[in-house]
């Protein structure tokens, strides 16, 4: 039976429901209360107190209909002052009262807002009947409704174990209970009431506190299909599409068809103007929505200071000061004591002119009234007289706290206030600390509020600011793609990447969804920061200037955006020989910016620009006035640092510049940045002890340890830095390992990379199997990791298989390395390392036709590819076509003289064509660049040998057999032309022995020669043995 339910649909306040069931249910005395009861709070005032009158005498329901009838003559426009003292004397008479007037009582007066009252009914209940169950209903609700859950819990068990069949006590139960706990109780309550609402209803609250937004929607289907007009069901579906989906023309739609049901069943209607006015993000179509309910609320209802609070608020909410004003003057006159009203007064009046010396006065007033009770309001006022930003911090806490107490759901929202969450976050200043703040409410409305593409926006904003690029870009993938605001922010995004090409394509994406966009500045200021990339200075300049005409509207530049607007200015004016305009244009932006966080940025342009125009003196005198605790006096710092260390090589003023960041504050970041200058400096010894400072402060930070293990390996303190390695877990794993690959210890290195993924430690580990020998384990590995690639992995995939081709070489398994080779470029086609390998492969197999093809494929792409050109010469070499080989090595070398292999190559060309005298002018271009370079060396001792100049053909080898690229060829040499050169009295070849002592092969071709020059010693020896 629906009337089971009557005291549920009392406490949601569906007053007009009350009524209809009442009527429906009979004309006892009983539910003659309960119509009372609903006309009197749904305000039907009149006609409550007529319904009520005769209950006044009940012995029951007397009291209870006194308390109604006395608040509804309170609430009377025309006050009956006769009545209302009459009811004031009945309901002090409470001694004749007994148990069910005293619970009817409480229960009233708990139904309509007055809770000690009813706490007072409750307590002397229970005092005439400890164990009744009525009372325990009534007190878990006043539990309930200050946030005891615990204690409520309690009451509500104690009264079903008197009464199971108290359905407002298993509601009380559910509403207690954890929402996961709850959904079997409420699964149950629907198994018994299949045909009833609340039931559902309540499910639907449990799993909206969950936020299974899927299964709340369907349940919200469910009880529009048998209810098609129920409140909450509407009321969760508009929720949705603003607070989650984001879509705010389905969410026009949702909201209209709540509205005009709660109208219709004569709902308060500023439930609804407060809930989606809160979450809408000041959407035009949904305000207007809002704006016409708390109209309507105040017509029903023209002296309801609630409801003229609330239009003002509306009216503030819509742009709309001048009503928002008016409304706000008729609260206070209603009711002078009131601080929202007068809170909601400054607020319109600082909009409309800005910090005067009134609103200061106004505010200050206000805290002298609120005291100690601060609203979120009048906090956020304060913070902007006062710039005090904790201030703000202070009215999220206050916001937050409110809501803390609720589950999450139409009421958490609206008591959390989303709207002025994002209002407040707009105040914190541009600053690291101030985006961080802010960064961290905007996360706390996102969390929650995933759909307000506002809260979206701001909080991509701010992460961009900050520098967490990554996390912007994935939030703006939530956001409508049809969202202009989206594109301009991603645009920032790409231009702080430095991707001119991306940031350009997201404008004109926003321009095709919407052409307004050229009305905003922001559009006009990202477009010149692209045009000055694609050095067209002048027409970055003309949209730099038509932002600032456009700065007057409705979406003006915030003032980091403005900076950044000065500053591309200033950049393309300078960029354009106009040093002058750019002045003047610093100038402007200085006293435009004037006393804002971005005034230290401008003066930070101003030393550049001094810088540029070469007076490094004023230029380091201007970044000198940016003092610490300014917002940008680390870039300040920065910019002397490089000045002194670029312009006037003075070292020491360049270590002195980080010395003062850490002096002002000694944070980690600015300890590492004087450890990076010491290094700069080659100052290693000094590094390390400052990158140990910021261990300590930071002892626990695994990548600080693996940096500073980085500076200890470039020291060759070793030891020290497998320590920091260690200490890095994770973080330092590959690097110690690849440390100790170093220093020969292969068993540790393998050990260090146990727990490390084998995608991540596959190249270490085939290199820690190569060291020790076992190429074909080392194969083995890189094979096993690919098995676990995924194909998108190309760069992984490709560098791989390189090794594998590199590795299979080795092994002189040529087919299985042309393999390798052919597909590491299926993963990355056309990389130029990978196909000059593969044609080297091809030369050393003798497969020149292969060869020729994947250099001329190369030489396609790009022409002037040295590699490809020297072998496309060394194959006319070998195919005995000397004249084009002398064509490609000359070409070579008259781009590049130092080409030490084409000049060599060039040597042996024109010894085989009888022109060695032509090699000469190469040789002398050469010694001009590169005097005494072992390649010259080389070159040289080739040409005086086959010159017949033996002796200044050893001379020259001989400079060049200690170098890593060089000597083993020039040693080769030497050899040769002793044991060319011997006498028979058996000193060439002992010189030639001691020469070929000296060499290391380290590839299996010089191996092989090593052996054969060997074996000629031998013959020349003439030993038998």
């Amino acid at each position: 039976m629906e009337g089971d339910w009557i005291e549920y649909y009392c406490r949601e306040g569906q007053y007009t429901r009350v009524v209809e069931v009442a009527r429906k249910c009979g004309g006892d005395v009983k539910w003659k209360y309960y119509e009372g009861l609903g006309l009197v709070l749904g305000g039907k005032l009149t006609e409550g107190i007529s319904c009520l009158e005769p209950l006044l005498t009940h012995g029951e329901y007397g009291l209870a209909a006194a308390h109604l009838s006395l608040i509804a003559h309170q609430s009377c426009q025309t006050v009956d002052r006769d009545a209302i003292a009459q009811l004031e004397w009945k309901v002090e008479d409470v001694d004749s009262v007994g148990e069910r007037g005293l619970q009817l009582a409480s229960s009233a007066l708990l139904h309509s807002g007055r809770h000690s009252e009813a706490r007072k009914y409750v307590e002397r209940l229970l005092r005439l009947n400890p164990s009744s169950s009525a009372a325990m209903v009534v007190s878990g609700w006043l539990e309930m409704a200050d946030g005891n859950t615990r204690a409520a819990a309690r009451l509500f068990k104690t009264a079903l174990s008197q009464d199971k069949s108290n359905v407002d006590a298993v509601l009380g139960e559910l509403a207690a209970l954890s929402p996961a706990d709850g959904l079997q109780l409420a699964n149950q309550l629907i198994v018994r009431y299949p045909r009833s609402t609340p039931p559902l209803a309540e499910k639907m609250r449990l799993l909206l506190a969950m936020k299974d937004w899927t299964q709340a929607l369907d349940t919200a289907s469910r009880l529009l299909t048998l209810e098609p007009d129920n409140l909450a069901a509407l009321e969760v579906r508009a929720v949705h599409q603003l607070a989650v989906a984001g879509d705010y023309a389905e969410a026009a739609v949702a909201v209209r068809r709540h509205t005009a049901a709660a109208e219709a069943q004569g709902a308060d209607l500023l439930w609804p103007a407060q809930l989606y006015s809160r979450l809408c993000g000041r959407n035009t179509t949904i305000l207007t929505e809002t704006i016409r309910l708390a109209t309507q609320a105040t017509q029903l209802k023209p002296h309801d200071t609630r409801s003229l609070l609330e239009l003002a608020t509306q009216h503030r909410l819509a742009g709309r000061l001048a009503e928002a004003n008016k409304a706000y003057r008729t609260v206070t006159r209603l009711d002078g004591t009131c601080t929202a009203a007068l809170c909601g007064l400054t607020l319109v009046q600082l909009a409309q002119t800005g910090l005067t010396q009134q609103v200061t006065q106004q505010v200050e007033f206000l805290v002298e009234v609120m005291g100690t009770q601060p609203s979120p309001e009048l906090l956020m006022l304060r913070c902007q007289c006062e710039r005090d930003w904790g201030l703000l911090d202070r009215a999220v806490t206050l916001l937050t706290a409110a809501a803390s107490h609720l589950a999450y759901g139409s009421k958490y929202l609206a008591c959390l206030n989303p709207d002025l969450l994002m209002e407040i976050a707009d105040l914190y200043p541009d600053t690291v600390e101030g985006l961080a703040r802010r960064v961290v409410v905007l996360r706390q409305v996102v969390d929650q509020c995933g759909g307000l593409a506002g809260a979206v926006l701001g909080l991509a904003r701010a992460l961009t600011a900050s520098g967490d690029l990554g996390a912007a870009t994935q939030l703006l993938a939530r956001v409508d793609p049809t969202n202009t605001d989206a594109h301009l922010v991603l645009a920032q995004i790409h231009l702080a990447q430095d991707k001119y090409e991306e940031a350009n394509a997201s404008l004109e994406l926003g321009l095709s969804y919407n052409l307004q966009v050229r009305e905003r500045p922001l559009y006009h200021v990202l477009l010149g920061a692209i045009q000055r990339h694609h050095g067209d200075t002048q027409a970055c300049a003309q949209s730099m200037r038509t932002a600032l005409s456009l700065n007057k509207g409705e979406q003006p530049l915030t003032v980091s955006e403005l900076g950044t607007l000065y500053l591309e200015l200033v950049a393309s004016l300078t960029a354009g020989g106009n040093t002058k305009e750019a002045a003047q244009a610093l100038a402007e932006g200085t006293k435009a910016l004037e006393g804002t966080e971005q005034e230290s940025r401008l003066t930070v342009a101003r030393g550049e620009l001094a810088a540029v125009s070469g007076d490094y003196t004023a230029a380091l005198t201007l970044l000198a006035t940016v003092q610490p605790g300014e917002p940008y006096f680390l870039q300040a710092r920065k910019k002397m640092a490089e000045i002194h260390l670029h312009k006037l090589k003075d070292e020491r003023a360049f270590a002195e510049c980080y010395k003062q960041l850490v002096t002002s504050k000694p944070s980690t970041e600015n300890l590492l940045l004087l450890g990076d200058a010491y290094m700069a400096i080659q100052e290693p010894e000094l590094a390390v002890e400052t990158y140990e400072r910021a261990m300590k402060s930071s002892s626990s930070d695994p990548k600080l340890s693996a940096r500073l293990g980085r500076v200890l390996v470039k020291c060759h303190q070793y030891g020290k830095a497998i320590k920091c390695f260690r200490d890095a877990g994770a973080e330092g794993s590959l690097e110690l390992a690849q440390l100790l690959v170093r220093l020969g210890q292969l068993e540790a290195a393998e050990n260090a990379l146990t727990e490390v993924p084998l995608s991540d430690k596959a190249f270490i580990l085939a290199k820690v199997r190569e060291k020790s020998g076992d190429i074909q384990g080392a194969m083995m590995v890189l094979r096993e990791a690919r098995e676990g690639l995924g194909p998108a992995e190309v760069g992984l995939n490709a560098r791989m298989c390189a090794q594998l081709a590199e590795y299979a070489s080795t092994l002189r398994e040529h087919d299985s390395a042309i393999g390798f080779y052919k597909r590491a470029l299926q993963y990355q086609p056309g990389d130029a390392h990978m196909e000059i390998a593969l044609a080297k492969l091809y030369m050393q197999v003798n497969d020149w036709s292969s060869c020729q093809n994947v250099c001329s494929t190369l030489l396609s792409r790009d022409p002037d590819n040295e590699p490809a050109l020297l072998m496309l010469a060394d194959l006319a070499y070998r195919r005995v076509d000397l004249p084009a080989a002398a064509t490609h090595f000359s070409t070579l070398l008259a781009r590049h003289p130092t080409y030490w292999v084409a000049l060599a190559r060039l040597v042996e060309v024109y010894r085989r064509t009888a022109q060695l005298s032509q090699a000469q002018p190469f040789l002398q271009a050469a010694a001009a660049l590169a005097p005494g370079h072992p390649g010259l060396s080389y070159c040289t001792g080739l040409y005086e040998w086959y010159a017949g100049n033996v002796n200044a053909a050893l001379h020259h080898f001989n400079s060049a057999r200690g170098d890593s690229e060089w000597g083993q060829q020039a040693l080769h040499n030497m050899v040769e032309l002793c044991l060319a050169g011997d006498s028979g009295d058996g000193a060439s070849v002992s010189t030639g022995t001691r020469l070929l002592s000296q060499m290391s092969p380290h590839t299996a071709d010089e191996e092989s020669n090593v052996r054969l020059l060997q074996n000629f010693v031998l013959l020349a020896s003439k030993d038998k043995q």
